[in-house]
């Protein structure tokens, strides 16, 4: 069954079309308009505490951390903390490590933080496979309420709550 559609012009004469090649001009439009859409690259809040341990870490020499122009990509943090973890992987000694214990600690705690970056970054254990996490924790080990990944979307959701007193 072959479906018309007639389509009337300023003069009244009729041009029919069929069904078939509406679906496939839909279709490319689509696909051509696919192909120019991009994804969304998320920034890190202004007052994260990440930014105070990397300017530490940047002070100390140990790393370049460009962040005059705030807020920057948490991509670009996962880089710098990647960067950090690899540094302090080379020097496994504690009497000539690079990092002291507490910011060894943070480091950790931002690794687990980035996560999800990271899997997107490079391929070893924060290598990112599908997950779905409700009120749980995640496979970072961080308490979410939500969080969803696979190969090409993450979502997280965290409740941000606050008392005020007086």
């Amino acid at each position: 069954m072959n479906f018309l559609i007639k389509i009337y012009t300023k003069n009244m004469k009729s041009i029919s079309i069929s069904k078939s090649k509406i679906f496939i001009f839909i279709s490319s439009f689509l696909i051509l308009l696919s192909s120019l859409s991009y994804s969304q690259t998320v920034f890190e809040p202004i007052h994260s505490s990440v930014y105070n341990f990397l300017d530490v870490m940047a002070q100390k020499g140990i790393i370049v951390f460009n962040d005059i122009a705030k807020p920057v990509s948490r991509e670009y943090i996962a880089k710098k903390l990647l960067q950090l973890k690899n540094l302090e992987s080379e020097n496994p000694d504690s009497a000539n490590s690079i990092l002291t214990n507490l910011e060894t600690q943070e480091l950790d705690f931002y690794l687990k933080d980035y996560g999800l970056e990271l899997g997107f970054i490079q391929n070893s254990k924060f290598k990112i496979q599908n997950s779905l996490t409700l009120v749980n924790w995640d496979k970072f080990n961080r308490w979410r309420m939500f969080s969803y990944s696979d190969s090409l979307f993450q979502l997280n959701a965290s409740p941000i709550l606050g008392y005020q007193a007086g």
